[in-house]
């Protein structure tokens, strides 16, 4: 419960900015070449000599930008099941273009919406970091309260935390008119086609609590989810689909927070979407697709060969 955190907390607090009362328990191909030249000329002394050059470019981009627009709503299922991993260290994403180098005479380069930077030589290792493309919140219907979809959540989240970017994560939410009803966060990254016929083989997650004094909290569930975009999320929260892995052990502010997950999981071309489901009544904070620090934002990291 969020009332003896709050005495606690009350010491800490004074003489600063005072907030609201936080109240939650607690990637078209294209070439091009240029035909190789030759010219000889012949002299009495029967000498002669040959050029050729030939230079042959080829330059192919590829995107890939998935998005799921169907509005999925129905009963949510399914214990959980799977590992989990805490990290200590801060998750980085850095939006940029992929990128792939080859020793071969061609240079390809594919830009996946939102993806992180990644380089390979012939068939060499190596990574992308894709940031989220929807990170958000939503509030089910409970209590004889309504369905409150992402421009609502974020706005009573961002009150309660004090600052924007910031994400509800309670079974029952009360602060800021939340009415009890519990919230969901939502996550959305687009995996990039430039995967394909690659080996994935390794996938994480990364997300992160926000700086409030009150944002720690039990971590919660991670299941796969039918698709959804930001206008079906407005009606109802997507049913579950697959278990990811499940709640685990209390996550302080300001920390990041880890999952290593299956490399089968992502599917080159589409987008993968996921459910973070709270188990606790004692609520936390966790920075979603708009937080302040780009660093701090949901980010999926894809290890291949």
């Amino acid at each position: 419960m969020i009332a003896s955190r709050l005495t606690l907390a009350a010491p800490l607090l004074a003489g600063a900015c005072v907030l609201g009362n936080p109240d939650f328990d607690g990637a078209s191909e294209g070439g091009t070449s240029e035909a190789s030249e030759a010219s000889a000329s012949t002299s009495a002394s029967a000498s002669a000599s040959a050029s050729a050059s030939a230079s042959t470019t080829s330059t192919s981009s590829a995107g890939a930008t998935t998005s799921g627009g169907a509005s999925a709503g129905g009963s949510e299922t399914g214990g959980a099941s799977g590992t989990s991993t805490d990290t200590t260290g801060g998750a980085s994403a850095t939006t940029t273009t992929t990128t792939t180098t080859s020793t071969s005479t061609g240079t390809t380069s594919g830009d996946a919406t939102t993806t992180g930077d990644a380089t390979t030589t012939g068939g060499e290792p190596g990574s992308l970091t894709i940031p989220a493309d929807i990170a958000t919140c939503v509030l089910k219907a409970a209590n004889g309260y309504p369905h409150l979809g992402p421009a609502e959540c974020e706005t009573k989240s961002e009150a309660e935390n004090g600052g924007a970017g910031a994400l509800i994560f309670d079974t029952s939410f009360v602060g800021q008119g939340g009415g009890g009803r519990p919230s969901r966060i939502l996550i959305r990254f687009a995996i990039p086609g430039s995967l394909a016929g690659k080996t994935i083989s390794a996938v994480g997650l990364d997300l992160r609590t926000t700086d409030h004094v009150l944002a720690g909290g039990y971590r919660g569930e991670l299941k796969r989810c039918e698709p959804f975009d930001l206008v079906s999320l407005g009606s109802a929260a997507p049913t579950f689909v697959e278990d990811l892995a499940p709640s685990g052990p209390w996550i302080n502010q300001s920390t990041p927070v880890h999952w290593d997950l299956s490399p089968s999981l992502p599917i080159p071309g589409e987008a993968l979407h996921l459910s973070y489901v709270p188990v606790d009544t004692d609520g936390a904070l966790y920075w979603g697709q708009k937080a302040p620090n780009p660093d701090y934002r949901p980010i999926l990291t894809i290890a291949y060969q």
